[in-house]
């Protein structure tokens, strides 16, 4: 059985990270930039502030480690990397994946990756693991913390005094995360059921109007608004869980598109966000399906 570690990747803001998402929200621009990212809540020996305090991961010659990666920021994706060393991506999410081996591993906002990492009998020494943005889809202009989290991976016994750096991808490297992402499949070997309902569901970030007689701070004086098949939603004024069984104030409609309604731009650096329709925050669509 591997020893198994937990390392989490995450964010640190110098303000309340409650404020720092009302502000976000009152303006309709995205959230203040965090000033650090963080391996286990340290930020790491590149960071002034915490040069001392970097979290060292302590492993031996030969023995594998199951590593389970939780990406905790807030909105983005990263990269992680340990210098001369590769991983062996088994989960995903809790779900079992076909082995597959990276020199560095992709992570969304909330996923969590369960990779192998065995310790090298010649890698005697420290070496350093580190995370930095992945914002290989990330529209133009558009300002990101750019800044790189460190741990120290420490072969014990080992005397060396300098950890060594892994060679990083940029943050634009779409090609690797592509690569990553589209490498990871499922461990199932039975066959697919019959499909009796066919959906196309894209999640992404658009702009939606202010409201009104209101400018907001996003792109084009729009707000930023997340959405799912270019629908998204003002957060109801009031809950009411009987409104929705019983159809009363607060309730649920069909008509949620079964493919995204206006198309889906990918890549286009000529228009890089879309408009999104924004609900009421009375309602919400729906899609009845067969259980």
């Amino acid at each position: 059985m591997p020893f198994s570690r937990l390392t989490a990747a995450g964010e640190w803001w110098n303000a309340n990270v409650v404020d720092v998402e009302n502000e976000a929200l009152a303006t309709g621009a995205a959230p203040n930039n965090s000033d650090a990212y963080t391996i286990n809540g340290r930020p790491g020996d590149l960071y002034p502030c915490s040069r001392n305090g970097t979290y060292k991961l302590t492993v031996v010659q030969g023995k594998t480690y199951l590593l389970r990666i939780i990406n905790a920021a807030l909105n983005n994706q990263l990269f992680f990397k340990i210098a001369r060393h590769n991983f062996t991506v088994v989960a995903v999410d809790a779900s079992y994946t076909e082995p597959y081996k990276a020199d560095v591993v992709v992570i969304s906002p909330g996923q969590t990756t369960d990779v192998l990492l065995t310790g090298r009998p010649t890698s005697g020494g420290l070496l350093h693991t580190c995370s930095r943005v992945c914002e290989c889809a990330s529209a133009a202009g558009v300002p990101f913390d750019n800044t790189t989290t460190t741990e120290i991976v420490h072969y014990k016994d080992s005397t060396s005094a300098s950890p060594e750096m892994p060679v990083l991808p940029a943050f634009n490297d779409t090609p690797t995360a592509h690569k990553f992402y589209s490498n990871l499949t499922s461990l199932t070997r039975k066959a697919m059921p019959d499909v009796d309902e066919r959906m196309f569901i894209t999640v992404g970030l658009g702009l939606t109007a202010c409201d009104r007689n209101t400018t907001c701070a996003g792109p084009s004086g729009l707000k930023l608004a997340a959405s799912m098949n270019n629908q998204s939603f003002q957060l109801p004024s009031r809950l009411s869980a009987a409104g929705i069984l019983f159809g009363g104030e607060w309730y649920l409609h069909r008509g949620f598109p079964r493919q995204p309604s206006g198309g889906v731009r990918l890549h286009n650096p000529n228009k890089q966000f879309q408009c999104v329709a924004l609900l009421d925050g009375e309602e919400h669509t729906c899609e009845e399906i067969k259980i």
